[in-house]
């Protein structure tokens, strides 16, 4: 079983230093955690970058104070906006980058993305169970001989479409066969 290690008052300042000046020139936390540990031999990456949020998180004087307010539109398209930008990024990451931008606390960020994001596919789900439920058994047997005709009908058309392209190859030949009597006529 593993050992909870207990992190120094110098490491806990040192960290949230190091790590805050390495965002400010455009590191991610993960970036900036890796090159706290090549510092600090004895700490890996994750022990920083988990500890890192935990100290933002509990810390009352790196704590920021967020409003609560209801998400405008204009707020959940950039939300949304910056995910699907930065889909290559873990959410966390894009979660804190909005923070600032959105002055909204991160998890409050993910806890409305995850809520929005599970809400469209319940009404997605809900919506199809509806459509599908409003046809009677009768209905999918029409259904499914409309799509087999509709098929038949395309096989047709393919075939119809390719004898219409032999029908102008052979229109061609014949007119290139007439120049050629034509040219055979004047020779001799």
């Amino acid at each position: 079983m593993a050992v909870k290690r207990e992190w120094t008052a110098y490491e806990k300042q040192s960290l949230l230093k190091y790590i805050s000046e390495l965002k400010k020139k455009g590191y991610t936390i993960k970036e900036a955690a890796k090159e706290f540990s090549k510092l600090n031999p004895h700490i890996t990456p994750g022990q920083a970058r988990v500890y890192y949020y935990k100290l933002i998180n509990e810390t009352e004087n790196f704590r920021k104070k967020y409003l609560q307010r209801v998400w405008t539109k204009e707020e959940n398209d950039i939300l949304f906006d910056y995910v699907d930008q930065y889909r290559n990024k873990k959410k966390i990451e894009i979660f804190d980058i909005l923070s600032e931008k959105l002055n909204r606390h991160p998890k409050a960020i993910a806890s409305h993305y995850y809520s929005m994001k599970n809400n469209l596919i319940k009404r997605k789900s809900k919506y199809y169970s509806e459509f599908w439920g409003t046809f009677k058994p009768n209905q999918f047997k029409s259904l499914f001989s409309k799509i087999s005709k509709i098929q038949e009908i395309y096989e047709k058309a393919l075939e119809i479409e390719s004898i219409l392209q032999k029908d102008k190859i052979i229109t061609e030949l014949n007119r290139e066969l007439n120049e050629a009597r034509m040219k055979l006529a004047m020779f001799e």
